[in-house]
């Protein structure tokens, strides 16, 4: 089986990814850190960027910088399309290489776009992690150090919650404290193993 998870910046989503795939013994891939080794010097995605008009993004050592990069994302779309369009394929590519090497019988894939992709198609399930909006504002700006105003326009370039919820399988609410997270997961693992087990 493979289980998507998504939702929007600060709302727990690796956490919940991790959890899950200790829960359901299985292997957990996160499209984001796929995404930072595709922009590493000299891997294909950091190549396709850069021969693409991305080498303005170029530190002295040759590396992305990342924080400039990230901050022109949120304001130039046509410069997130165009990154988008270079690794989105090779994430797709990853995951479907990941599943089709796995032995074990569930592969969790951590994917904050999965909806704005349009790759609901290719998993089996998908569970949406929301949080109320002041308690990810807070959680961005301490991991982050950012500003609260930066956070939210993130906020409001993503698709909203609402729209995520109404699109998943199932839906975590992880606005509270992680126990009572804890025991949503226990009782949807419980759900997905006997999917699972036929």
């Amino acid at each position: 089986m493979l289980i998507g998870i998504t939702g929007g910046i600060g709302s727990g989503k690796s956490m919940v990814a991790v959890r899950l795939g200790e829960l359901l013994c299985g292997v957990v891939i996160s499209a984001d850190d796929v995404c930072r080794d595709l922009l590493e010097a000299g891997q294909e995605g950091y190549n396709q960027f850069v021969h693409s008009g991305g080498s303005r993004f170029l530190a002295k050592d040759g590396a992305i910088d990342r924080h400039k990069l990230r901050a022109a994302l949120f304001t130039e779309a046509s410069l997130r399309a165009q990154l988008e369009s270079i690794l989105h394929p090779l994430v797709l590519e990853k995951i479907r290489n990941v599943v089709k090497n796995n032995l074990k019988s569930v592969v969790i894939a951590e994917v904050p776009l999965l909806f704005e992709s349009g790759w609901q198609h290719e998993f089996d399930t998908i569970i949406s992690v929301f949080s109320q909006k002041d308690t990810l504002v807070n959680r961005v700006v301490k991991r982050d150090e950012t500003t609260r105003e930066e956070v939210r326009r993130i906020i409001a370039a993503q698709m909203p919650v609402e729209e995520k919820n109404r699109s998943a399988d199932y839906i975590v609410d992880n606005s509270a404290a992680w126990k009572d997270t804890e025991k949503q997961l226990m009782i949807l693992a419980a759900k997905l193993q006997k999917i699972i087990s036929g």
